[in-house]
């Protein structure tokens, strides 16, 4: 339909979204265990981060619950709900924090490591832009679901 480019643009984007809870959740993951892992080895660099590490781990546990609510609720209705871009903006940021964590927990020897944490690091700086930067995803939030006056 003329004049309808931006409902398409914005359903594509929910069913985008929505289909990419899982395998957002699962790269997170895996960063989280290779985080806890790289914390068992660092233990004296890990100890003053324990609460930080902890955090992300419970941020992922919630992503994972989100994933599963968005994949019942485009089962049972066919359409996405505003849960793919919590999980997306949830996703991008704790990702980020991750592999700073992981790069701080490396120390010095991370510029020697296989380059994994490094290209993690700066790989999920583009996780915030990509299919809706942040700060459009928190406007999204804040005006189609929490109800919020649109900000100017």
């Amino acid at each position: 339909e003329v004049g309808a480019g931006w409902q398409v643009a914005m359903t594509t984007l929910l069913h985008e979204r929505a289909t990419l809870g899982f395998a957002l959740t699962g790269l997170l993951d895996a960063n989280v265990k290779g985080l806890l892992r790289l914390a068992g080895e660092h233990p004296a660099a890990a100890e003053g981060l324990l609460g930080e590490i902890a955090k992300e781990w419970v941020q992922l546990q919630g992503l994972k619950l989100t994933a599963y609510r968005s994949l019942g609720e485009l089962d049972r209705t066919g359409m996405p709900g505003p849960e793919g871009s919590v999980i997306k903006l949830a996703w991008s940021e704790s990702n980020q924090r991750v592999t700073k964590l992981a790069r701080f927990l490396f120390g010095q020897e991370g510029v020697l490591d296989d380059g994994f944490w490094n290209y993690q690091q700066l790989r999920s700086r583009g996780n915030t832009i990509e299919a809706g930067t942040s700060e459009i995803l928190r406007n999204i939030i804040a005006e189609r679901v929490l109800g919020l006056p649109r900000s100017r």
